[in-house]
Protein backbone atom coordinates (compact mmCIF):
# COMPACT_ATOMS: atom_id res chain seq x y z
CA UNK A 1 0.00 0.00 0.00
CA UNK A 2 2.54 2.26 0.76
CA UNK A 3 4.58 1.73 -2.30
CA UNK A 4 1.59 3.03 -4.50
CA UNK A 5 0.90 5.97 -2.33
CA UNK A 6 4.73 6.53 -3.13
CA UNK A 7 3.91 6.02 -6.44
CA UNK A 8 1.20 8.55 -7.56
CA UNK A 9 2.72 11.07 -4.86
CA UNK A 10 5.78 10.99 -7.05
CA UNK A 11 4.07 10.72 -9.98
CA UNK A 12 2.24 13.75 -9.07
CA UNK A 13 5.06 15.76 -8.03
CA UNK A 14 7.24 14.86 -11.27
CA UNK A 15 4.14 16.26 -13.53
CA UNK A 16 3.30 19.01 -11.13
CA UNK A 17 3.47 21.71 -13.82
CA UNK A 18 1.47 20.08 -16.17
CA UNK A 19 -0.77 18.88 -13.55
CA UNK A 20 -1.20 21.82 -11.75
CA UNK A 21 -2.28 23.62 -14.91
CA UNK A 22 -5.57 21.21 -15.52
CA UNK A 23 -6.39 21.71 -11.68
CA UNK A 24 -9.39 24.18 -10.49
CA UNK A 25 -8.58 27.60 -9.88
CA UNK A 26 -9.43 27.30 -6.37
CA UNK A 27 -7.59 24.22 -5.62
CA UNK A 28 -3.84 24.36 -3.95
CA UNK A 29 -1.77 21.57 -5.57
CA UNK A 30 0.13 20.56 -2.22
CA UNK A 31 -2.89 20.15 -0.45
CA UNK A 32 -4.95 18.21 -3.06
CA UNK A 33 -2.45 15.94 -3.67
CA UNK A 34 -1.68 15.01 0.25
CA UNK A 35 -6.00 14.38 0.51
CA UNK A 36 -5.83 12.40 -2.49
CA UNK A 37 -2.47 10.27 -1.41
CA UNK A 38 -4.60 10.29 2.07
CA UNK A 39 -7.58 8.68 0.40
CA UNK A 40 -5.45 5.84 -0.91
CA UNK A 41 -3.69 5.36 1.93
CA UNK A 42 -6.32 4.96 4.20
CA UNK A 43 -7.93 2.23 1.85
CA UNK A 44 -6.28 -1.06 1.21
CA UNK A 45 -8.54 -1.78 -1.89
CA UNK A 46 -7.63 1.67 -3.57
CA UNK A 47 -4.24 0.79 -3.28
CA UNK A 48 -5.03 -2.70 -5.02
CA UNK A 49 -6.20 -0.41 -8.51
CA UNK A 50 -4.22 -0.05 -10.97
CA UNK A 51 -1.97 3.38 -11.05
CA UNK A 52 -3.08 4.54 -14.08
CA UNK A 53 -7.54 4.43 -13.12
CA UNK A 54 -5.86 5.85 -9.69
CA UNK A 55 -4.31 8.77 -11.96
CA UNK A 56 -7.32 9.26 -14.49
CA UNK A 57 -9.80 9.53 -10.99
CA UNK A 58 -7.66 11.67 -9.10
CA UNK A 59 -6.85 14.15 -12.40
CA UNK A 60 -11.22 13.71 -13.15
CA UNK A 61 -11.86 15.03 -9.45
CA UNK A 62 -8.73 17.92 -9.87
CA UNK A 63 -10.22 19.01 -13.06
CA UNK A 64 -13.87 19.58 -11.34
CA UNK A 65 -12.05 20.91 -8.05
CA UNK A 66 -13.51 18.70 -5.90
CA UNK A 67 -11.02 17.11 -3.16
CA UNK A 68 -11.92 13.76 -2.64
CA UNK A 69 -13.37 12.09 0.59
CA UNK A 70 -13.60 16.07 2.10
CA UNK A 71 -17.13 16.33 2.76
CA UNK A 72 -19.61 14.18 0.89
CA UNK A 73 -17.80 16.55 -2.52
CA UNK A 74 -16.65 13.16 -4.27
CA UNK A 75 -14.90 9.68 -3.59
CA UNK A 76 -12.67 7.80 -5.03
CA UNK A 77 -14.15 4.19 -5.55
CA UNK A 78 -12.16 0.94 -6.14
CA UNK A 79 -13.95 -1.49 -8.39
CA UNK A 80 -11.81 -4.50 -8.45
CA UNK A 81 -8.46 -3.39 -9.86
CA UNK A 82 -9.95 -0.44 -11.17
CA UNK A 83 -10.62 2.98 -9.24
CA UNK A 84 -13.24 5.63 -10.03
CA UNK A 85 -14.30 9.12 -9.13
CA UNK A 86 -17.60 9.41 -8.16
CA UNK A 87 -19.09 12.79 -7.69
CA UNK A 88 -21.15 13.69 -4.82
CA UNK A 89 -23.98 15.47 -3.63
CA UNK A 90 -22.16 18.21 -2.33
CA UNK A 91 -20.11 18.01 -5.09
CA UNK A 92 -22.39 18.77 -7.72
CA UNK A 93 -24.30 21.55 -6.22
CA UNK A 94 -20.88 23.38 -5.78
CA UNK A 95 -19.98 23.03 -9.57
CA UNK A 96 -24.05 24.16 -10.56
CA UNK A 97 -23.46 27.40 -8.60
CA UNK A 98 -20.16 28.06 -10.15
CA UNK A 99 -21.08 29.76 -13.35
CA UNK A 100 -22.39 32.45 -11.29
CA UNK A 101 -26.19 31.95 -12.49
CA UNK A 102 -27.13 30.06 -9.86
CA UNK A 103 -28.46 31.49 -6.45
CA UNK A 104 -29.29 27.83 -4.75
CA UNK A 105 -29.54 24.81 -5.55
CA UNK A 106 -31.64 22.20 -3.33
CA UNK A 107 -33.06 18.93 -3.05
CA UNK A 108 -35.13 16.89 -1.01
CA UNK A 109 -36.47 13.48 -0.41
CA UNK A 110 -40.19 12.93 -0.44
CA UNK A 111 -41.11 9.79 1.43
CA UNK A 112 -44.30 7.67 2.36
CA UNK A 113 -46.23 9.63 5.16
CA UNK A 114 -45.03 13.29 3.88
CA UNK A 115 -47.38 15.62 1.70
CA UNK A 116 -46.34 16.19 -1.35
CA UNK A 117 -48.06 17.76 -4.26
CA UNK A 118 -46.58 18.95 -8.29
CA UNK A 119 -48.07 21.36 -10.10
CA UNK A 120 -47.14 21.88 -13.65
CA UNK A 121 -48.13 24.68 -16.05
CA UNK A 122 -47.91 28.17 -15.83
CA UNK A 123 -47.05 28.60 -11.91
CA UNK A 124 -45.34 25.07 -11.61
CA UNK A 125 -44.24 24.25 -7.98
CA UNK A 126 -43.47 21.98 -5.44
CA UNK A 127 -45.61 21.53 -2.44
CA UNK A 128 -44.01 18.97 0.04
CA UNK A 129 -44.61 19.12 3.75
CA UNK A 130 -42.56 16.51 5.55
CA UNK A 131 -43.63 14.96 8.58
CA UNK A 132 -40.50 15.99 10.51
CA UNK A 133 -42.19 15.31 13.93
CA UNK A 134 -43.11 11.51 13.07
CA UNK A 135 -41.59 8.21 11.07
CA UNK A 136 -41.22 9.46 7.75
CA UNK A 137 -42.05 6.45 5.53
CA UNK A 138 -40.18 4.72 3.23
CA UNK A 139 -38.41 6.77 0.64
CA UNK A 140 -40.59 7.61 -3.03
CA UNK A 141 -39.06 9.89 -4.65
CA UNK A 142 -36.74 13.04 -4.55
CA UNK A 143 -36.94 16.48 -6.29
CA UNK A 144 -34.22 18.98 -6.91
CA UNK A 145 -34.59 22.91 -7.18
CA UNK A 146 -32.34 25.77 -8.75
CA UNK A 147 -32.98 29.40 -8.11
CA UNK A 148 -30.96 31.67 -10.61
CA UNK A 149 -29.90 34.37 -8.91
CA UNK A 150 -32.21 37.09 -9.16
CA UNK A 151 -32.70 39.89 -12.19
CA UNK A 152 -33.59 43.37 -10.37
CA UNK A 153 -37.32 44.06 -11.85
CA UNK A 154 -38.05 40.56 -13.05
CA UNK A 155 -39.31 37.16 -10.88
CA UNK A 156 -36.63 34.91 -9.91
CA UNK A 157 -36.61 31.69 -12.07
CA UNK A 158 -36.57 28.26 -11.05
CA UNK A 159 -35.89 25.31 -12.63
CA UNK A 160 -37.46 22.06 -11.05
CA UNK A 161 -37.36 18.36 -11.64
CA UNK A 162 -38.48 14.88 -9.67
CA UNK A 163 -37.90 11.58 -9.88
CA UNK A 164 -39.11 8.32 -8.25
CA UNK A 165 -37.58 5.98 -5.91
CA UNK A 166 -37.80 3.62 -9.46
CA UNK A 167 -36.10 6.50 -11.68
CA UNK A 168 -33.14 6.57 -9.12
CA UNK A 169 -32.76 3.19 -8.64
CA UNK A 170 -32.58 2.76 -12.61
CA UNK A 171 -29.89 5.48 -12.01
CA UNK A 172 -27.97 3.21 -9.79
CA UNK A 173 -28.30 0.16 -11.28
CA UNK A 174 -26.51 1.49 -14.18
CA UNK A 175 -23.76 2.74 -12.48
CA UNK A 176 -20.72 0.55 -11.97
CA UNK A 177 -20.56 0.68 -8.17
CA UNK A 178 -24.25 -0.09 -7.81
CA UNK A 179 -24.24 -1.96 -4.55
CA UNK A 180 -20.93 -0.46 -3.38
CA UNK A 181 -19.13 3.14 -2.00
CA UNK A 182 -21.75 5.81 -1.55
CA UNK A 183 -24.63 4.01 -3.33
CA UNK A 184 -24.36 1.14 -0.50
CA UNK A 185 -23.80 3.62 2.42
CA UNK A 186 -25.19 7.06 1.55
CA UNK A 187 -27.72 6.07 -1.18
CA UNK A 188 -30.21 9.06 0.50
CA UNK A 189 -27.65 11.97 -0.49
CA UNK A 190 -26.62 9.50 -3.80
CA UNK A 191 -30.35 10.07 -4.51
CA UNK A 192 -29.89 13.47 -4.00
CA UNK A 193 -26.86 13.77 -6.19
CA UNK A 194 -28.72 11.77 -9.07
CA UNK A 195 -31.94 15.00 -8.84
CA UNK A 196 -29.48 17.47 -9.29
CA UNK A 197 -27.50 15.47 -12.34
CA UNK A 198 -30.84 15.39 -14.11
CA UNK A 199 -31.24 19.34 -13.16
CA UNK A 200 -28.06 19.96 -14.45
CA UNK A 201 -28.71 19.58 -17.69
CA UNK A 202 -31.14 22.35 -17.58
CA UNK A 203 -28.86 24.62 -15.92
CA UNK A 204 -25.82 26.33 -17.36
CA UNK A 205 -22.88 25.70 -17.41
CA UNK A 206 -19.17 26.45 -18.24
CA UNK A 207 -17.24 24.46 -20.93
CA UNK A 208 -14.94 23.62 -18.13
CA UNK A 209 -17.62 21.61 -16.54
CA UNK A 210 -19.00 20.24 -18.99
CA UNK A 211 -15.85 18.36 -20.22
CA UNK A 212 -15.37 17.40 -16.12
CA UNK A 213 -19.09 16.22 -15.51
CA UNK A 214 -18.42 13.86 -18.68
CA UNK A 215 -15.55 13.07 -17.57
CA UNK A 216 -16.70 12.06 -14.12
CA UNK A 217 -20.00 10.28 -16.17
CA UNK A 218 -17.28 7.81 -18.21
CA UNK A 219 -16.11 6.76 -15.04
CA UNK A 220 -18.97 5.54 -12.91
CA UNK A 221 -21.84 5.02 -15.53
CA UNK A 222 -22.52 2.19 -17.78
CA UNK A 223 -23.15 3.60 -21.74
CA UNK A 224 -26.65 2.30 -21.76
CA UNK A 225 -27.78 5.16 -18.84
CA UNK A 226 -26.37 8.04 -21.23
CA UNK A 227 -28.69 11.10 -22.47
CA UNK A 228 -27.54 13.80 -24.61
CA UNK A 229 -27.34 17.04 -22.81
CA UNK A 230 -29.34 20.28 -24.65
CA UNK A 231 -26.04 22.08 -25.67
CA UNK A 232 -28.29 25.48 -25.11
CA UNK A 233 -27.98 24.68 -21.39
CA UNK A 234 -23.69 24.65 -22.08
CA UNK A 235 -21.82 27.78 -21.87
CA UNK A 236 -20.90 29.65 -25.14
CA UNK A 237 -17.64 29.42 -24.40
CA UNK A 238 -17.89 25.34 -25.41
CA UNK A 239 -17.20 24.42 -28.70
CA UNK A 240 -17.69 20.53 -28.57
CA UNK A 241 -21.14 19.38 -27.30
CA UNK A 242 -21.20 17.08 -24.40
CA UNK A 243 -23.17 14.22 -23.51
CA UNK A 244 -24.44 13.99 -20.00
CA UNK A 245 -25.48 11.30 -18.04
CA UNK A 246 -29.17 11.31 -16.53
Amino acid sequence: MGEMVTSIRETLEQRRESFDSMLAKQIDFDRFVRIATGQIANNPKLAKCSRTSLLNAISTAGQLGIEPGIMGQGYLVPYGSTCTFIIGYRGLVDLARRSGQIAKIEARLVCENDEFEVQYGTEERFIHKPNIFGERGKTLGVYAEAYYTPTPGTPQTVQRVFMTRDDVEKVRRGSKGANSGPWRDHWDEMAKKTAVRRLCKMLPLTAEIAEGLQRADDQEYDNRTREVVDPTTVDARETNSAEMLL
